[in-house]
């Protein structure tokens, strides 16, 4: 897996690069300066997977969760 927070000027984001087989599946999570959580999925292959916090808010963590 790779995976780091950014900023491409005018949002922040979590990116991640992963890939799991059928049956599981996962989701990418970002936890944003304002409380809130964006989540992106469900994803059941390699994916590469931005997910944005809203603007003038800064991506604070990133993490993957995944079921199956």
């Amino acid at each position: 897996m790779n995976e780091y927070i950014g900023d491409n000027g005018s949002q922040s984001f979590y990116h991640v690069q992963c890939g799991v087989t059928e049956p599981t599946t996962w989701w990418a999570n970002v936890a944003c300066s304002n409380g809130s959580v964006n989540t992106t999925g469900p994803y059941n292959s390699f994916r590469e997977v931005y997910v944005y916090c809203p603007a003038g808010t800064q991506a604070q963590r990133g993490w993957v969760t995944s079921s199956g």
